[in-house]
């Protein structure tokens, strides 16, 4: 990694790990970690952090046993059912689609605005291998990763519209889901996802909002053209987000299409690369591998019937429903588990992702 305070040239701006504990550069800017996450950001964004104290420390959920039970404590409303339920909702199942290209690749990987770590234990389930770093600008979501969702992982505090700190061609893999509406500079995130990817490496972009559609979430909406411009250079390959999800839950692959192919859709993936495709489309895409435990997914009501478990499918809330009505789509109403469910998963029921592979301790 590159020292933010140093700016990007030579030798004496690399960041190594000093005897104290800190990333140290040669220049003597010190970087420090909280629960071994790398607070990377700016310094003035430090000094903001440092004097905010104890109201950030993350002390309000810093006790709770479970992920659930951290978002109940947050009080975060739509946002918390976002988050809590996204392992199943029709963007994280377009995306673990899209993600199964990197499932075979080598090197280091970058989850760029990573959130809470949902697609990185995605990229986990799909068997990726390699190390993986995850890099948002909100730490209240970097505490939830460490803390329930990837506790081993490296993750770095940091903005992406400031640029990437780290060297050239060191990643294998960049992975960037339902995010980049909200980065602000994307032309320098994007030029430098380019910058930091190795030769032979793919960048996924999953989710990406289209301009011109209605969202619920805010931020800024990337044209298809503008994506295209944004990467220009690049080797592209769009995908079409139901196109995804019916490949993720049939077991399918999903084509690649041109950019003028997806310019009416409300929403679209991307796969770049710099060295054109080996593939003309992603897939058959596999059932979620198991990582975690097994559970039922939280959006159904459960109670014992005979020798088996009985489900109801219940939105958490309006908002909810309006946005992801198409969850329906694969998620049935009423459901009806064997007793063995546990040992014996179906395929046809993880893919539909009523049974869910979750980390230990998020329920």
């Amino acid at each position: 990694m590159r020292c933010p305070d140093c700016g990007r040239g030579g030798r004496e701006a690399l960041l190594e790990l000093s005897e104290e504990g800190y990333l140290r550069c040669q220049g003597g800017h010190a970087f420090h970690h909280e629960e071994e996450i790398i607070l990377l950001r700016a310094r003035d964004a430090r000094e903001r952090l440092a004097q905010e104290g104890h109201e950030h420390s993350g002390s309000g959920y810093g006790q709770a046993p479970t992920f659930r039970a951290a978002i109940r404590t947050r009080r975060w409303g739509v946002v918390g059912d976002y988050f809590f339920y996204r392992f199943s909702d029709p963007t994280a199942v377009a995306a673990f689609a899209a993600l199964s290209v990197l499932a075979k690749l080598s090197g280091p990987a970058l989850d760029l605005c990573c959130g809470a770590g949902h697609m990185s234990f995605l990229m986990r389930s799909l068997g990726y291998r390699g190390h993986l770093i995850g890099v948002d600008s909100d730490l209240r979501l970097l505490r939830l990763a460490r803390r329930y969702v990837v506790p081993d992982q490296e993750l770095i505090w940091w903005n992406a519209s400031e640029g990437l700190p780290f060297e050239d061609g060191v990643f294998g893999a960049v992975v960037c889901a339902d995010a980049l509406h909200y980065v602000a500079n994307k032309a320098r995130a994007l030029a430098d996802v380019l910058r930091v990817l190795r030769p032979g490496g793919l960048v996924v972009l999953a989710h990406v909002h289209n301009a011109g559609c209605h969202h619920y979430t805010p931020g800024e909406p990337v044209a298809v053209e503008d994506c295209a411009r944004l990467l220009r250079g690049s080797d592209l390959g769009f995908l079409r987000e139901r196109e995804l999800v019916g490949a993720a839950v049939n077991g399918a692959s999903a084509p690649l299409r041109a950019a003028k192919e997806v310019e009416g859709d409300p929403s679209y993936s991307v796969i770049v690369s710099r060295a054109g495709f080996p593939f003309e489309e992603v897939g058959p895409v596999p059932p979620p591998g198991a990582r975690g435990e097994l559970r039922i997914n939280p959006l159904y009501r459960t109670s014992n019937v005979g020798l088996g478990t009985a489900g109801i499918f219940v939105w958490p809330s309006r908002r909810y429903a309006k946005e992801f009505s198409c969850a329906r789509e694969y998620l049935p109403r009423l459901v009806w588990l064997p007793a063995d469910w546990r040992t014996a998963p179906t395929e046809s029921l993880l893919r539909r992702r009523v049974l869910l592979w979750l980390p230990d301790r998020y329920l």
